[in-house]
């Protein structure tokens, strides 16, 4: 659940000596638009690409442009979806990872987020998902709990995402049900307003989209 149990040990750091053409390449061949620059275990800063190609010469060594560096990073003891928030807000395809005593521990690939809170929140789970519109106030979980096990429901997931302009929120739930029919209808009677969303499969390799979906999903 924390960054230090994430880091992807294939994304490359860069040196401040590395010049701004070799970066490029790297970030090219990497598919990345970010990469860390360490010397030896001291985070200088995150390099963009869009920086790196905005010099005036590409043959100079990133060292000579410190001002593009970025100090974008997060803790080795955050929780991962604080990692995925960094990542989200501030739009990057990796985020480096420090210790305590800020020395670079790695990085963690969006790719890696995505595919870890779509583990942690069961995405990836057979199931059928629900969403209950309601007042913050009218959220009881131990109910909601009580009425799926009376009707042989399994809630695997859930999370609480606001609704844009509205007091209201949507309860997410992932449940996996013998008779879905018999368990709405029974929190229709308990004056729950139930919408069943109409289920979409993505192709696997739209990991990036899918990612922005999640983060909106989670409202993180």
């Amino acid at each position: 659940m924390f960054a230090r149990d994430y880091i992807c040990p294939e994304i490359f750091t860069l040196s401040p000596n590395t010049q701004l053409i070799e970066a490029i390449a790297i970030m090219d061949e990497q598919k990345l638009l970010h990469l860390p620059v360490v010397d030896e275990n001291r985070f200088c800063g995150l390099l963009f690409e869009g920086a790196a190609f905005d010099q005036e010469s590409f043959e100079q060594s990133i060292c000579l442009y410190p001002d593009i560096l970025k100090n974008k990073f997060a803790f080795d003891y955050q929780p991962i979806y604080e990692v995925a928030k960094i990542a989200c807000l501030e739009k990057l395809d990796i985020v480096p990872i420090l210790n305590k005593d800020e020395q670079y521990m790695g990085s963690i690939s969006q790719t890696k987020l995505f595919e870890t809170i779509a583990e942690l929140t069961a995405i990836a789970a057979e199931g059928e998902i629900l969403f209950l519109k309601m007042q913050m106030n009218d959220l009881f979980l131990s109910e909601i709990t009580r009425l799926s096990e009376e009707n042989g429901c399994r809630i695997i997931s859930l999370s609480i995402s606001p609704i844009p302009h509205s007091s209201q929120i949507y309860l997410i739930l992932k449940v996996t049900a013998k008779n879905l029919n018999k368990f709405v209808s029974t929190l229709e009677r308990y004056n729950y307003d139930v919408e069943i969303p109409f289920q979409t499969e993505f192709p696997e390799d739209s990991l990036s989209d899918n990612y922005k979906l999640l983060m909106k999903f989670l409202d993180i």
